[in-house]
């Protein structure tokens, strides 16, 4: 048999370069490619069962771990619906004011409380300050009553007049009117006393029994949810609006270097349009539709479940844009700290 070089020599003499070239693509007398024979089969070693026992432990114990970890991250960002309990959160249940607290955060002015502006709201848009008001007025206009009925009084019972006629000279039915009104005189002042004292019992009595009423019909407690929802609007406007906000907290850092800080411009009247406002009004709303959810009443209620949807995630919104325009400043702290905001109600994705 001759052998493959003498061949290949003789055909590359003949041909040239181009018999180079089909030449290698000749393949040899093996069975297998040259680069594949020359390769040797590593065969993995076998694990022991305590390898593999070690290795299922191992992965087990990551896995746990792994839970552990998102439990502690998803307690320190919070619930995305309810938020860290405090006291102005739970107020929203009766709409009463929580007990008064001196605050002491670090951004709050130096000497300004939180409660200087207090006002306890009643039900159908009623303070309890102006019922107060309206309540100390309404004596004297009793007194007023009093006075004017004792004149009207005195006046039907200063007795009767005689007859003009029947005397010859206007002497005399002078001197007869002064005489019955000398004798009467004595016998007015008696009812007139007696009178008055009865009158003021009488309406003493009942403008008791009617401020008794007012205080009972005006109470939260003896109110209906929409009632205790529109008190909550307007103590969220007192206490995160812009025209109470601005007397308590400190200016943001970018203003402290100046000399003088900006007179802040009139307003109209209460802020009710700000940011913080609408998410504190937002929070009161999401806290009742959560507590119905919480206590089974949503189970088949598709709209209600939906409408709380929206109002997270149109919390989430608002939310990340105070964050933006404050940069943590003491608005933003403020509203966190006293609503109880976590990072899970605006970073990232909510799903409920």
């Amino acid at each position: 048999m001759l052998s493959r070089i003498p061949i290949l020599n003789c055909l590359r003499a003949q041909v040239g370069g181009q018999a180079s070239q089909n030449v290698a693509l000749l393949r040899s007398f093996s069975s297998s490619p040259s680069v594949q024979a020359s390769r040797k089969q590593k065969h993995k070693p076998r694990r022991s069962y305590r390898d593999l026992y070690a290795a299922d432990y191992r992965k087990k114990a990551n896995i746990a771990r792994q839970e552990v970890l998102k439990k502690e991250r998803s307690e320190l960002a919070g619930d995305p619906v309810k938020g860290r309990p405090t006291p102005f959160l739970e107020s929203l249940d009766t709409g009463k004011e929580p007990e008064v607290e001196v605050q002491d955060a670090p951004y709050f002015r130096q000497g300004a409380r939180g409660d200087w502006q207090k006002k306890v709201y009643l039900s159908s848009y009623v303070r309890e300050d102006e019922l107060e008001e309206v309540l100390n007025k309404s004596p004297e206009k009793s007194h007023m009553l009093i006075r004017k009925l004792n004149e009207a009084w005195q006046d039907d019972n200063a007795g009767v007049k005689p007859v003009r006629g029947s005397f010859e000279t206007d002497e005399a039915y002078e001197a007869e009117v002064r005489r019955r009104q000398e004798l009467r005189a004595p016998l007015n002042r008696i009812h007139d006393e007696e009178a008055r004292t009865l009158v003021k019992k009488r309406i003493t009595k009942d403008h008791d029994t009617a401020k008794e009423s007012l205080r009972r019909i005006l109470q939260l407690e003896n109110a209906s949810h929409k009632d205790i929802f529109h008190s909550n609007v307007l103590r969220c406007i007192d206490k995160f609006g812009r025209h109470h906000t601005d007397k308590i907290l400190k200016p943001p850092p970018n203003l402290k270097d100046q000399k003088a800080e900006p007179r802040p411009y009139a307003r109209g009247g209460p802020d009710t349009g700000s940011s913080e406002v609408q998410i504190a009004i937002l929070t009161a709303k999401i806290q009742r539709l959560s507590r119905i959810d919480q206590e089974g009443q949503l189970r088949k209620d598709k709209a209600n479940k939906r409408n709380l949807t929206l109002l997270v995630h149109r919390r989430q919104k608002l939310m990340k844009y105070l964050y933006r325009k404050e940069k943590g400043g003491p608005r933003w702290q403020h509203l966190v700290d006293t609503l109880g905001l976590g990072d899970a109600m605006w970073k990232g994705e909510i799903s409920l």
